[in-house]
Order: structure tokens, then sequence, then C-alpha cells
């Protein structure tokens, strides 16, 4: 029996089972399940975050890998009738694919970044509550690639503008250049979000054949540097009007079609 508790309370433990049932224990102390929170193995993790004893700050930390998890985790109910205005609550909510398009909604309401960036990576977001958040925000969320098609086919017809570009240029070139005054029409950065959704590996054949007429050429620009982007598509805007993206489109079909032989 000591042998056996000895070999329980190993947290290095090579037998990931082992690691598991340390992990899930009601008993583990909150350094080993700090400890066990950075194991290489995803299930180990996934049993910190089931542990009803781990601290907050550790599953708003593991939050983003298992939302639903989270959800789940007894201590989640306890917080969300104790304080469902506390940040981790209002985070793990918005990560959750069980949340509903009107309770994101209302978590929108908020400046926080983090929670807003969680709002727009959920597939349940509707395209209006998109449109409302930060740009950048919502750029990020176009360029990464573990975006699902469901928010990428949603932003691929963002058309808002830098609201405040004029107040970004101003900010950025003081900074490198000290006192300088630049004057920017914001309207000619609608098209910011759709270049990144243009930009992004995983977007669908649908969403760059959509892309490819887009009336801005650095979209279209995008969708010939995607290497997803079909023979068709390629061949459509080798005829571009715009010289830049034609010579782009021509090189990328000379490759598709030099590996299709």
């Amino acid at each position: 029996m000591f042998e056996l508790s000895r070999i329980m309370l190993d947290s290095n433990n090579p037998d990931r089972e082992v690691r598991v049932l340390i992990a899930l224990a009601g008993d583990t102390s909150t350094e080993i399940l700090q400890k066990l929170s950075k194991d290489p193995d995803s299930e180990v993790r996934k049993a910190v975050v089931s542990n009803p004893n781990t601290p907050i700050e550790i599953l708003e930390e593991l939050g983003e890998e298992f939302p639903e998890i989270i959800i789940i985790n007894p201590i989640f109910n306890l917080l969300l009738l104790e304080n469902p205005d506390s940040r981790f609550v209002r985070l793990s909510l918005a990560r959750s694919l069980t949340t509903s398009a009107k309770s994101l909604a209302r978590l929108a309401e908020t400046k926080d970044k983090k929670i807003l960036r969680a709002i727009a990576f959920n597939v349940n977001t509707t395209f209006d509550v998109l449109n409302r958040l930060d740009i950048n925000i919502r750029a990020e969320v176009a360029r990464h690639p573990k975006t699902s098609l469901q928010i990428l086919e949603k932003l691929a017809s963002d058309k808002s503008y830098f609201d405040d570009y004029q107040s970004y240029l101003d900010d950025y070139f003081h900074s490198v250049y000290g006192d300088v005054n630049i004057s920017a029409n914001p309207a000619h950065y609608g098209y910011f979000v759709r270049e990144k959704v243009a930009e992004n590996p995983n977007s669908s054949l649908q969403i760059l054949e959509k892309l490819a007429s887009d009336e801005e050429y650095r979209v279209r620009r995008e969708v010939a540097r995607n290497p997803n982007s079909s023979l068709q598509i390629l061949e459509k805007l080798a005829s571009d009007k715009d010289s830049n993206v034609q010579r782009i489109a021509k090189q990328n079909l000379a490759v598709k079609l030099k590996f299709s032989q």
C-alpha cells in the first residue's frame, strides 16, 4: 500500500493513466495540479481541468484548450451562481459552444479584449456581433489557422473600416518619427479583414471563389497567393485587371500545373 501511494503521488510517473488519476484526485495539491497543467499529454491536462479543486488561475489558463470541460466542472456551476459577472465565468461562457448567440451578444458588451477575442472565435457569434468587435480582433481571427469555417465565412463579408485609423496612424508615426501629422481616409481600409480571410490557408474553396471577385485588389492578390485556390480561380485571376494579381496568379498556376502532371 505504501509503495502504491508513493507511486501515485509521483506526478513524474511515466504512466499516463497514473498521472490522470493524480490530476483527478480530490486531495492532489495545488502545486502538483500546476505541474500537471503543463503535462505534454492532453488527457492529463484535461483531467486537471475536470478537477473541482483546480485553482481558477489554472482553469482560466487551460480554458482555451478545453472550454467545454470547464463548463461541466462542478465548480463552474457554483461560480455561475455565486459570481456570474466574474471574469472567469464570462470568459468561460465566451469560449463555450454551448453558449447561445443571445448570451454572446450580451457578453460582447465589455472592453475586455480576451473575452472579446473568445467571442470572435465562437461559431455561435452572429455576424452583427462580430461586426461590432474591434477590427484588429476580427483581423486576428480571420488569419488564425484554427478559426472555424463558419467564422471565416462570416468574416469574408466584412466591410468595416478602421474607424480610428487616423489616431492609429498618428500614434504609430509619433512613436517612430516624433511629431508628424498623417492624413488618412478610413474608407481605404474597408478590405482589411477580408484580406486576412483570403490569406488564411484554411479558407475553403467556396470562400476563395467569393473573394476572387472582391472589389479590392489586395484581397484578390491574397486569393492568388493562397495554396487552396483552384486552377479555375487562378486562371480567372491570371487575367485580373491588376498586374500584381495577374503575376502572382500566373506563378501559383504554373506551380500547380507542374505538380498536377
